[in-house]
């Protein structure tokens, strides 16, 4: 009798445990769970982009060049930051004959500011021009009266803060590359049917023509979010800069 007391007793005790572990494991199981959807729901939401960039599958790497204030001429707490606003490691794409290109200075400067663009095999440049620059995103429209972009070559633009006239050596300078190219037909059609600059600069940046994109997305209705997404992509982040 008391044997069989002793056995109900233990078959209850393993009866608990094992019901223990169950709800502990579930719960586990549910948190775990729970956890990974988060995780992947905060995933998607970082990868979500106002402006999807896609960078062309053939794309050329960029030649990057800069230079900051020298030991002469500018002096460094005075000078403003210089970016061009490219794709750090690639050429970035137009369409156009006539782009829009852009710079930003994180602060206002005195200093006389140059922009050019050189063609290669030109000793000179096809476009020289001083900008009366200010702080934050500056733009230049290459003129219909010059040359223009011709299909199939790489340019170079630069832009310089001219810290000492006689030395060139000791400017601010930072330049990049730009190379036209074509629409096909596809890309043509759908930019037909497109309304607003938003979707224009949404359908341009997923076709890798950069330099469109951005000029669209500052012209769009929403231009400070969505030229701060498209930057971003290309791991600009002007606000550090300032």
């Amino acid at each position: 009798m008391i044997r069989k007391s002793i056995q109900i007793v233990l078959s209850f005790l393993v009866i608990a445990a094992t019901s223990e572990a169950l709800f502990v494991n579930s719960s586990i199981a549910r948190t775990d769970n729970n956890l990974g959807e988060s995780s992947l729901v905060k995933s998607t939401k970082s990868r979500r982009s106002l402006i999807p960039y896609t960078p062309p599958s053939n794309f050329k790497r960029r030649v990057q060049g800069n230079r900051g204030a020298g030991s002469r001429g500018c002096l460094i707490n005075e000078t403003s930051k210089l970016t061009l606003l490219t794709p750090s490691d690639h050429v970035g794409l137009t369409s156009k004959k006539y782009p829009t290109l852009y710079f930003n200075l994180s602060k206002p400067t005195n200093r006389k500011v140059v922009f050019s663009l050189l063609e290669p095999g030109r000793p000179e440049p096809i476009f020289l021009k001083e900008i009366d620059a200010k702080q934050g995103i500056n733009s230049v429209t290459l003129p219909e009266n010059t040359l223009g972009l011709n299909p199939g070559k790489t340019y170079h633009w630069n832009v310089s803060i001219v810290c000492n006239s006689d030395r060139p050596d000791k400017d601010i300078y930072a330049e990049a590359e730009i190379e036209r190219v074509t629409f096909n037909e596809a890309v043509s059609q759908k930019l037909k049917a497109t309304s607003t600059e938003t979707d224009r600069s949404i359908l341009l940046a997923q076709n890798g023509y950069w330099y469109d994109a951005l000029d669209k997305a500052q012209k769009s209705e929403s231009s400070a979010n969505l030229t701060g997404d498209l930057l971003s992509q290309v791991g600009l982040n002007l606000t550090e800069n300032q």
